[in-house]
């Protein structure tokens, strides 16, 4: 199982856009994360959302691999197995970790990825897919969505999650402004 600790910032739904991608670097170096979790849909801009005038995956794919050391990876429904190739950091189907002492699932949120998660209760789920953030506690159990950094679908311009110590944060891409707080 990783093992991650310290400062993590979650990014989800990047879809290939470049402008966007540009502001979430921004808030990589704003945030200084130890780790970076990406939760699907890296490139393909996918049927529903058109092609944006900033759609460049190849672009996009190197400037996400400028961190490729301290980031990993979930597979989204819109990525295929070339992503895999460009991008420079471990993707999987879903991601068990054990995040400042949590037990914790990452996925992307789609049928398959949720269908693929362990069973078994976790502290904390966290997941894409719907291009909405979020944060939710159901029991003992917290479901957080970072929302969308490329194709928002709530009435940001994108957002992003910083977990850090025993707080999880859902910040506005562009300045970093709260949406969202919880403590753990």
């Amino acid at each position: 199982m990783l093992e991650l600790s310290g400062k993590i910032l979650f990014a989800s739904d990047l879809h290939g856009r470049t402008l966007r991608a540009e502001f979430l670097l921004d808030a990589i170096e704003r945030e200084k994360p130890d780790y970076i979790v990406y939760l699907g849909d890296y490139m393909y801009n996918g049927p529903r959302n058109g092609v944006p005038n900033d759609y460049e995956p190849m672009v996009l794919s190197n400037m996400i691999n400028a961190y490729a050391s301290k980031s990993f990876g979930v597979e989204g429904n819109c990525d295929s197995r070339i992503d895999h190739m460009l991008l420079k950091f471990p993707i999987s189907l879903t991601l068990d970790a054990l995040i400042n002492g949590k037990t914790v699932t990452m996925y992307h949120g789609d049928d398959a990825s949720t269908k693929a998660v362990s069973h078994g209760l976790k502290d904390v789920y966290i997941f894409g897919h719907t291009h909405v953030h979020r944060i939710d506690k159901t029991g003992m159990t917290t479901f957080i969505n970072p929302g969308s950094i490329g194709f928002p679908k709530d009435k940001t311009k994108g957002s992003y999650a910083v977990w850090e110590g025993n707080t999880i944060t859902i910040k506005e891409l562009e300045d970093g402004n709260v949406l969202l707080e919880k403590t753990l």
